[in-house]
């Protein structure tokens, strides 16, 4: 079973098979090393949801460029997605955290740094995990943990909406029925915000003291006495948070983490893959090597059979060996693939581009088209620029908001930023004549050597 340290509304828990204890840790110098599989955190922040404009493969950089110029991915902070979904080919649902950067690095390096292959997975996962337990088109969720319910409607298993309420202590208090009220309106907000009709509500809790199961229970009942969608509790099972028992429902989805949920590196989520996956491989091989046993046996039996008949045969008197193409047949293909394997995905030559276009002030890309070499029509006008046939093409339009002089200055340093990440400019030109200066340039990114 995979050991797990959560970090969940400022308190640590490790676990321990099926229960939890109450521990603490320092990020800053932390224990040396980290003895756990997966560090699942909330960052100190709370899940959101937000509507991005644009496919699945950038929705993160414009959803990233829109919180930004909102002021609200301001300093250090960074976006940390949990869930995407694309309804639309226009539109992409985003299921994230905002989060501080500096804690955030703190927490990858004390997980890179561990030596037990672990990995760094955001809450987010987690609830979005959680989303798809139920067997219904459109599903809202009520999450209990210490003091605060996170609410999310869901449609498909796809996270739609997400808010959470905090000073929920009333359930605690004996006053389920003001919660249930509260929580009554935002799945109300949530529905129309998503347009989304609820078939069921479904109520979880983390940690539940076996005393305050009737008040969590009259809630489930005062949350359904409108009659209008049914509601019920999540199976509760037991453990122990320490030396207290308690009832909770989320711990099969804390424990059903994969490693490719992670937000650590590449190499962290494979590491990890490798090693939860390693029993299972050596048990195959050793099957493997029982049933090669018996297929070598027959293999040798079968080639004394074929040896004996074409020793039957007399040897000829001449062997013509048979023709092979032309390597210079196939050298073009094989040239043309090893460097189309070498040129940057979209997803990088975006992020280089949006990179280079957000460090400079005033500056606006309105358009970029990629051709790829396979892309561009096999002939060109006469008089056109000598293109690169194994290069990535970039043709980058926009307009800069400043004075003339100023303007070509800040398309010079445009130009730089894409110079340096390996982009060569083929032809550009600023236009200053209107208000609003305007720009375009031709990029080539050849392949890597």
């Amino acid at each position: 079973m995979s050991r797990i340290l959560l970090e969940i509304d400022g308190t640590c828990y490790t676990a321990d098979g099926e229960n939890w204890t109450p521990t603490s840790i320092d990020w800053v110098s932390p224990p040396s090393p980290l003895a756990v599989d997966y560090v699942i955190t909330d960052h100190g922040s709370h899940p959101r949801f937000r509507q991005a404009c644009g496919r699945k493969a950038y929705c993160e950089y414009v959803l990233a460029k829109d919180l930004r110029d909102e002021g609200e991915l301001a300093g250090n902070a960074v976006l940390v997605v949990d869930a995407i979904t694309q309804p639309s080919s226009q539109s992409c649902g985003i299921m994230f955290h905002v989060v501080d950067g500096q804690q955030h690095a703190l927490r990858l390096d004390v997980v890179e740094r561990g030596g037990r292959s672990t990995v760094l997975v955001s809450l987010g996962k987690v609830l979005a995990e959680l989303l798809r337990s139920e067997r219904c088109n459109a599903c809202a969720y009520v999450v209990f943990h210490h003091d605060v319910i996170d609410v999310l409607i869901s449609r498909g298993g796809e996270a739609q909406a997400v808010q959470r309420l905090y000073d929920v202590s009333a359930l605690a208090a004996g006053a389920p029925g003001a919660l249930a009220g509260r929580v009554a309106d935002v799945l109300d907000v949530l529905q129309r915000q998503s347009k989304t009709t609820v078939e069921r509500v479904v109520c979880h809790h983390f940690a539940l003291n076996e005393g305050e199961l009737p008040a969590l229970e009259r809630f489930v009942t005062e949350l359904g006495s409108d009659g209008r969608t049914p509601v019920r509790l999540a199976p509760m099972r037991k453990f122990r948070i320490g030396e207290r028992a308690v009832l909770g429902s989320l711990n099969r989805a804390l424990r059903s983490v994969d490693a490719f949920a992670a937000c650590s590196s590449r190499q962290s989520k494979w590491r990890r893959w490798a090693v939860e996956k390693l029993p299972h491989v050596a048990a195959l091989l050793l099957v493997a090597n029982f049933a090669s046993l018996g297929w070598l046996e027959f293999v040798s039996a079968e080639t004394a059979k074929v040896q004996t008949k074409v020793g039957e045969y007399a040897a000829p008197s001449e062997l013509i060996a048979p023709e092979l193409p032309e390597m210079s047949a196939v050298l073009p293909l094989a040239e043309a693939i090893d460097a189309a394997v070498r040129l940057p995905t979209v997803e990088h030559a975006l992020a280089d581009v949006a990179a280079a276009g957000n460090a400079v002030a005033n500056l606006k890309i309105k358009s970029v088209e990629l051709v790829y070499p396979g892309g561009r029509p096999k002939r060109r006008r006469a008089g056109a620029d000598t293109v690169n046939p194994s290069a990535l093409e970039i043709r980058l339009s926009g307009q800069i908001n400043a004075a003339a002089v100023d303007a070509v200055a800040r398309y010079d340093q445009l130009v730089g930023r894409l110079s340096d990440a390996g982009y060569l400019v083929r032809s550009g030109e600023v236009n200053t004549a209107s208000k609003m200066a305007t720009f375009s340039c031709n990029l080539e990114r050849p392949a890597h050597e």
